[in-house]
């Protein structure tokens, strides 16, 4: 006979429930449109600023821009994508499980 031990209630579940995974496929999808909102060069910067974790030399480089370029193209997509993330977010995570 196999002995088993009850689990403990207080632990989480590590199954994603149906509310959190409508939330996170919204956001998934929010954010694919925010994307597609820059310009591919844009897009470009920030993946390999953010994301990839590539200073601003770096970006300038792979993109054959000066430094200046690279960090304005940063500074636009920023600004471009956070009111239409900001707008998506409210009464977001936070209120997840």
């Amino acid at each position: 006979m196999r002995s088993t031990e009850a689990i403990p209630s207080h632990l989480p579940s590590s199954v994603q429930g149906p509310d959190l995974a409508a939330h996170v496929a919204l956001l998934r999808e929010r954010m694919d449109q925010a994307m597609g909102s820059l310009t591919e060069r844009q897009r470009t910067a920030l993946v390999l600023y953010e994301v990839e974790g590539y200073s601003h030399a770096e970006v300038a480089e792979v993109l054959g821009v000066p430094e200046g370029t690279a960090r304005s193209d940063l500074f636009h997509a920023k600004r471009r994508l956070r009111p239409l993330l900001e707008s998506g977010m409210k009464g977001g995570l936070d209120d997840a499980p």
